[in-house]
């Protein structure tokens, strides 16, 4: 009985061991929660929830599963003078926060969209979950699952006129932008691919 206990003590290690890092979107869904808490915690002023604008991810070169895998910097539109507040963060192959550094001194952003309900933080979450949440039936959003390399928001229209953010998300160079719509609410309202 002690046997088959370390033996499948030891199978559920290595399982852990040998997991795959997660995927870029997966790295972004989670910058955007580690910024959603640094405000929460006061960290981070709050203009990072309502005038996000997007976020980069860089996958690095890592020696194991406790470096960091992943930069991922989060920006706010830019002021007047042109800088941004930014966090940027190193997160290792599980998703786990490695370093953050705040960079919210400056001037504050100017030109932002005022979105009537929900944050810009929260319209990007939603449309990152589409990817998330998407991918096994729809293969066209594989390489924005595994190359996501950045995200921008902006205020846009729908097919029918309607006002709602519109998150672009870039994959490769030479892949189509993802155009994710997103109602005011964060639910989403329609996706088109557009060659770069």
């Amino acid at each position: 009985m002690k046997k088959s206990f370390l033996i499948l003590a030891s199978l559920f290690v290595s399982s852990f061991a040998l997991a795959s890092p997660i995927s870029n979107a997966k790295a972004a869904e989670f910058g955007l929660h580690r910024v959603e808490r640094l405000v929460l915690q006061k960290k981070a002023e709050a203009g990072f929830l309502a005038h996000l604008q997007g976020m980069t991810i860089e996958p690095l070169v890592h020696q194991n599963n406790t470096d960091a895998a992943f930069k991922v910097v989060a920006y706010q539109f830019a002021a007047a003078d042109n800088s941004r507040r930014k966090i940027e963060m190193a997160l290792s192959e599980a998703g786990k926060p490695i370093t953050v550094e705040v960079k919210d001194g400056g001037e504050p952003p100017v030109g932002f969209p005022v979105w009537p309900s929900a944050n810009g933080l929260t319209l990007c979450e939603g449309a990152i979950h589409y990817i998330l949440e998407n991918v096994s039936s729809n293969s066209k959003l594989q390489v924005y699952f595994d190359k996501l390399s950045q995200f921008s928001i902006s205020a846009g229209k729908n097919s029918q006129g309607q006002d709602v953010a519109v998150v672009d998300v870039v994959a490769g160079a030479a892949d189509p932008v993802l155009k994710i719509f997103v109602k005011f609410d964060g639910t989403l309202d329609s996706v088109s691919f557009v060659q770069p």
